[in-house]
């Protein structure tokens, strides 16, 4: 077993690593003990295992989110310049937005300003005017499907030619595809028959994210029946999931540490297996532990929502339940009387004796450590501050 290294070296190792742009934070224990780092850069403070830092390349969460965010406004501005918006944190997260062309107000979330522009100049009327509309057009469903990693997802698109020519083709060699439907119409319908799919599955809607070899949009649904994952197809769909939840964790609003694929449990957590998004890993162990202490205790695991919904008002400052009454333990602590502090006084004491000027017995350190009426009046004659224990126990 190597020598524990100290602080100074591990600060050093982590500067030459990432080149200064993360620093330790605190003193360093042990290559497996959670301790914070800062990112200079933008000056958030996550925990992060040393081993990890040192063997991994991390990056910063807040970072990290803040690239997703300039991301789907670089999208946004791309797809429509002319629509202004106010700020957001998450693409969930609703935004006042002004489109400078028909000077139109609405507020929505930012996804749907990105999605779908302009509600009032971004009409059906406006795909009439194409002189194109008439013509021969196909909408189609194709299901596919990783070769390696098996996981599956549903892709839309409007073609001129055969859905087999716009696939057969490309860069499509690590996926299998499947045509679920195809509609032979006119590229006016088309556009309709596509508008009308995304207005209706935009639940289901993720992009995958930039690491993922795949030609073409990474614009995808996901497929209308349960789909069991594989342990390395899990790393692609976390990978998008944390993208289109612009790097924010839904539960504490903050950027993602530890991402974790929560998922609805079956059997006595009554779930369907299903994942729900994902989370920080300390944010995953705490809704675990809700989860399992309403099945350790008997309670219906499907009254947890209404028990969460009722705790956030009787847990809130405005609860009405709240009366002025303090419970009995968390009456103030009487302050104990340090050791030291006690021998200052009696010594003090003895040389007054010594002369004369003190001439009773000097008392006890009181078994309890609490100051005594005898002994504050000592120490009020003896002109000595006493000290006390900031916390039970001796330090």
């Amino acid at each position: 077993m190597g020598l524990l290294k100290s602080s100074e070296q591990y600060t050093k190792e982590i500067i030459e690593k990432y080149n200064g742009l993360i620093l330790p934070i605190g003193e360093y224990v042990s290559d497996n003990k959670n301790m914070f780092h800062q990112c200079t850069k933008c000056k958030f403070e996550w925990k992060i295992i040393p081993s990890n830092a040192l063997s991994r390349q991390v990056k910063c969460p807040s970072c990290k989110a803040l690239k997703f965010k300039e991301k789907n406004i670089k999208e946004l501005a791309s797809a429509h310049p002319n629509i202004s918006f106010s700020d957001f944190k998450k693409v969930s997260d609703k935004v006042n937005a002004h489109c400078d062309i028909c000077n139109n107000t609405w507020e929505c979330t930012f996804s749907l300003v990105k999605f779908y522009g302009c509600r009032k100049c971004e009409t059906i009327l406006k795909h009439k005017e194409r002189k194109d509309d008439n013509s021969f057009g196909i909408f189609y469903r194709v299901l596919f499907t990783n070769k390696k990693d098996k996981y599956s997802f549903v892709k839309i698109g409007i073609t001129t030619n055969s859905v087999q020519q716009r696939y057969r083709n490309g860069g499509y060699v690590d996926f299998d595809f499947e045509i679920l439907s195809q509609d032979n119409t006119t590229l006016q319908k088309a556009r309709i028959l596509e508008l009308e799919y995304k207005r209706e599955h935009i639940q289901d809607r993720f992009y995958f994210p930039d690491n993922v070899q795949f030609d073409g949009h990474t614009e995808c649904y996901m497929v209308d029946t349960s789909t069991h994952t594989t342990s390395k197809s899990l790393i692609a769909i976390r990978n998008s999931m944390i993208e289109n939840q612009n790097g924010v964790c839904p539960l504490c609003d903050n950027p993602i540490i530890s991402p974790v694929c929560d998922h609805h449990h079956t059997g006595a957590h009554k779930g369907d297996g299903k994942i729900r998004g994902v989370v920080c890993s300390v944010c995953n162990s705490i809704v675990g532990k809700f989860e399992n202490a309403f099945i350790r205790y008997g309670v219906d695991i499907e009254t947890m929502p209404k028990f969460l919904e009722n705790m956030l008002l009787y847990h809130s400052k405005q609860s009405p339940f709240k009366t002025n009454y303090i419970y009995p333990t968390e009456k103030p602590k009487v302050p104990k009387l340090m050791k030291y502090s006690f021998n200052e006084l009696v010594r003090v004491i003895k040389e007054a004796q010594k002369i004369g000027k003190y001439k009773k017995k000097i008392p006890l350190y009181p078994k309890s450590k609490k100051m005594t009426k005898q002994l504050k009046e000592l120490y009020e004659e003896f002109n000595i501050e006493p000290k006390f224990y900031a916390k039970k126990g001796k330090k």
